[in-house]
C-alpha cells in the first residue's frame, strides 16, 4: 500500500471519528457517580491520527488535517439541519424524538468546534515541542505529554459550552471530571497504537 493511500486512511478515520462525536455527544453516560459525554469514547481517535501523522508526515499535514475536520463538521451539521427540516412520510411517527435528539447537535457542534479548533491545534504544536525537546525519542512520552494537556483544554472549554443550562449546574464538575478522565484512559490506552500506526504508515 503506498505511502499516500494510508494518509487517507488516517484522514478518513480521523473525519468520522470526529463526526461521530459530534452526533453522539447529546447523551450523558453515568460512571462512578462521575458523568461524561458519549462523544468521549470517539474523539481521543482523533488525537491518535494526528499523533501519527505528525511523526510521519509533519506538522505542516497534521495541522491541514485540522482544519479538515473542521470544514468537514460544519458541512455534516447543515446537512443535519436539512434532514430535520424536509418534510416526514405521514405514517412516520419519530419527528418528533428525531428532530429533539438531532437539534441538539448544534449546541454540541458549537462547543465542539470551539475546543477542537484550540485543542488540536495544541495538541500538534505540543507534540512537536515534545519532538524536539526529546531529539525525536521517547515517542510514548510525546503522545501523552500532548494529548493530555490537550485532553484537559478540550474538556474544560466544551462541557460548560455544551451543557450549560441543559445539565443542573451541580453536574457541571463532576461531567468535566468524567469526560477528562475517560479521555485521560483512553489516551494512555491508545499508546501502543500510535507505536503501531507509526510502524504501519512507515512500513
Amino acid at each position: 500500500m503506498e505511502k499516500g493511500t494510508k494518509y487517507s486512511i488516517l484522514v478518513g478515520l480521523f473525519v468520522m471519528a470526529l463526526t461521530v462525536s459530534a452526533l453522539i455527544g447529546v447523551k450523558i453516560i453515568p460512571f462512578w457517580g462521575i458523568f461524561f459525554s458519549a462523544t468521549a469514547i470517539t474523539f481521543p481517535i482523533t488525537f491518535l491520527v494526528t499523533d501519527i501523522i505528525s511523526e510521519v508526515w509533519g506538522k505542516k499535514k497534521a495541522h491541514q488535517v485540522v482544519w479538515v475536520g473542521f470544514f468537514t463538521t460544519i458541512i455534516a451539521y447543515i446537512l443535519v439541519l436539512i434532514a430535520i427540516k424536509l418534510p416526514f412520510a405521514p405514517f412516520w411517527q419519530g419527528q418528533e424524538a428525531y428532530a429533539q435528539t438531532l437539534g441538539l447537535v448544534g449546541r454540541i457542534v458549537f462547543a465542539g468546534l470551539i475546543a477542537y479548533i484550540i485543542s488540536q491545534h495544541h495538541d500538534v504544536w505540543a507534540f512537536h515541542f515534545w519532538k524536539v525537546k526529546t531529539r525525536n525519542k521517547h515517542l510514548w512520552f510525546r503522545n501523552n505529554a500532548s494529548t493530555v494537556m490537550s485532553q484537559l483544554i478540550n474538556t474544560i472549554i466544551f462541557v460548560p459550552i455544551a451543557f450549560y443550562g441543559i445539565l443542573p449546574t451541580t453536574a457541571l464538575i463532576p461531567t468535566i471530571l468524567g469526560h477528562f478522565l475517560i479521555k485521560v484512559i483512553f489516551a494512555i490506552a491508545d499508546t501502543p497504537f500510535v507505536y503501531l500506526g507509526v510502524a504501519w504508515a512507515r512500513r
